[in-house]
Protein backbone atom coordinates (compact mmCIF):
# COMPACT_ATOMS: atom_id res chain seq x y z
CA UNK A 1 0.00 0.00 0.00
CA UNK A 2 1.43 3.27 -1.11
CA UNK A 3 1.57 6.10 1.46
CA UNK A 4 -0.65 8.29 -0.19
CA UNK A 5 -2.98 5.73 -0.50
CA UNK A 6 -2.94 5.47 3.61
CA UNK A 7 -3.28 8.99 4.32
CA UNK A 8 -6.91 9.36 2.28
CA UNK A 9 -8.29 6.11 4.04
CA UNK A 10 -10.13 7.45 6.85
CA UNK A 11 -8.86 6.75 10.29
CA UNK A 12 -11.04 4.68 13.08
CA UNK A 13 -12.23 6.33 15.80
CA UNK A 14 -9.98 3.42 18.39
CA UNK A 15 -6.73 4.25 15.98
CA UNK A 16 -7.10 8.51 16.85
CA UNK A 17 -4.61 10.51 19.13
CA UNK A 18 -6.23 12.48 21.58
CA UNK A 19 -5.23 15.41 19.57
CA UNK A 20 -6.83 13.51 16.42
CA UNK A 21 -10.07 13.24 18.66
CA UNK A 22 -10.27 16.34 20.17
CA UNK A 23 -10.11 17.75 15.81
CA UNK A 24 -13.02 14.86 15.35
CA UNK A 25 -15.01 15.70 17.88
CA UNK A 26 -15.01 19.50 17.94
CA UNK A 27 -16.75 19.28 14.55
CA UNK A 28 -19.56 17.67 15.90
CA UNK A 29 -22.45 19.80 17.13
CA UNK A 30 -22.16 19.16 20.95
CA UNK A 31 -25.58 19.14 22.79
CA UNK A 32 -26.04 20.03 26.66
CA UNK A 33 -25.90 17.53 29.62
CA UNK A 34 -28.85 15.45 29.63
CA UNK A 35 -30.31 16.20 26.44
CA UNK A 36 -30.97 13.87 22.92
CA UNK A 37 -31.42 14.13 19.52
CA UNK A 38 -34.99 12.64 18.80
CA UNK A 39 -36.25 11.03 16.43
CA UNK A 40 -38.04 12.56 12.87
CA UNK A 41 -41.61 12.34 13.74
CA UNK A 42 -41.04 11.72 17.84
CA UNK A 43 -41.85 15.62 18.60
CA UNK A 44 -45.26 15.44 16.56
CA UNK A 45 -47.89 15.79 19.43
CA UNK A 46 -49.56 12.04 18.89
CA UNK A 47 -46.34 10.69 19.86
CA UNK A 48 -45.73 12.58 22.79
CA UNK A 49 -47.10 10.87 25.98
CA UNK A 50 -47.84 13.27 29.04
CA UNK A 51 -49.00 12.16 32.11
CA UNK A 52 -52.36 12.85 33.91
CA UNK A 53 -54.60 12.27 36.77
CA UNK A 54 -57.93 11.02 35.85
CA UNK A 55 -60.99 10.46 37.69
CA UNK A 56 -63.26 8.11 36.62
CA UNK A 57 -66.79 6.24 36.99
CA UNK A 58 -65.97 3.15 38.57
CA UNK A 59 -67.86 0.99 35.28
CA UNK A 60 -65.61 2.85 33.03
CA UNK A 61 -62.80 1.70 34.98
CA UNK A 62 -63.98 -1.39 35.05
CA UNK A 63 -64.58 -1.67 31.09
CA UNK A 64 -61.06 -0.73 30.88
CA UNK A 65 -59.79 -3.14 32.82
CA UNK A 66 -61.91 -6.14 31.68
CA UNK A 67 -60.18 -5.22 27.67
CA UNK A 68 -56.69 -5.36 28.89
CA UNK A 69 -56.99 -8.22 31.12
CA UNK A 70 -56.02 -11.17 29.04
CA UNK A 71 -53.35 -9.30 27.36
CA UNK A 72 -49.88 -8.76 28.09
CA UNK A 73 -48.76 -6.03 26.37
CA UNK A 74 -52.20 -3.71 26.25
CA UNK A 75 -52.80 -1.46 29.02
CA UNK A 76 -55.33 0.45 30.48
CA UNK A 77 -53.62 4.08 29.45
CA UNK A 78 -53.42 3.03 25.79
CA UNK A 79 -56.83 1.60 25.58
CA UNK A 80 -58.19 4.62 26.92
CA UNK A 81 -55.74 6.74 24.90
CA UNK A 82 -56.71 4.63 21.58
CA UNK A 83 -60.42 5.17 22.62
CA UNK A 84 -60.24 9.00 22.29
CA UNK A 85 -58.29 8.75 19.34
CA UNK A 86 -61.03 6.84 17.66
CA UNK A 87 -63.12 9.33 18.75
CA UNK A 88 -61.32 12.58 17.75
CA UNK A 89 -60.52 11.13 14.00
CA UNK A 90 -64.84 10.29 13.98
CA UNK A 91 -65.80 13.58 14.67
CA UNK A 92 -63.03 14.99 12.49
CA UNK A 93 -64.52 12.76 10.11
CA UNK A 94 -67.67 13.91 9.83
CA UNK A 95 -66.83 17.32 10.02
CA UNK A 96 -64.92 16.66 6.86
CA UNK A 97 -68.04 15.45 5.55
CA UNK A 98 -70.00 17.93 6.56
CA UNK A 99 -67.90 20.87 4.88
CA UNK A 100 -67.68 18.29 1.87
CA UNK A 101 -71.58 18.17 1.49
CA UNK A 102 -72.22 22.08 2.30
CA UNK A 103 -69.38 22.73 -1.12
CA UNK A 104 -70.89 20.38 -3.48
CA UNK A 105 -74.26 22.08 -3.20
CA UNK A 106 -72.82 25.47 -3.68
CA UNK A 107 -72.98 26.18 -7.33
CA UNK A 108 -70.79 28.74 -7.08
CA UNK A 109 -68.20 26.54 -5.60
CA UNK A 110 -69.01 24.11 -8.11
CA UNK A 111 -68.75 26.32 -11.14
CA UNK A 112 -65.33 27.77 -10.16
CA UNK A 113 -63.75 24.16 -9.61
CA UNK A 114 -65.06 23.37 -13.36
CA UNK A 115 -63.19 26.38 -14.25
CA UNK A 116 -59.78 25.48 -12.09
CA UNK A 117 -60.10 21.68 -13.70
CA UNK A 118 -60.66 23.14 -17.08
CA UNK A 119 -57.13 25.57 -17.02
CA UNK A 120 -55.20 22.76 -15.65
Amino acid sequence: MSAKSSKNKKKSIDDMSNKELDEYFGKMKRLPHGTFLAKQGATEPKNIKVSVTVKLDLDVLNYFKALVANSTEDTIDNRVNEELRNIIELKQSKRLSTTARVLLNDKQFIAELKKKLKAA
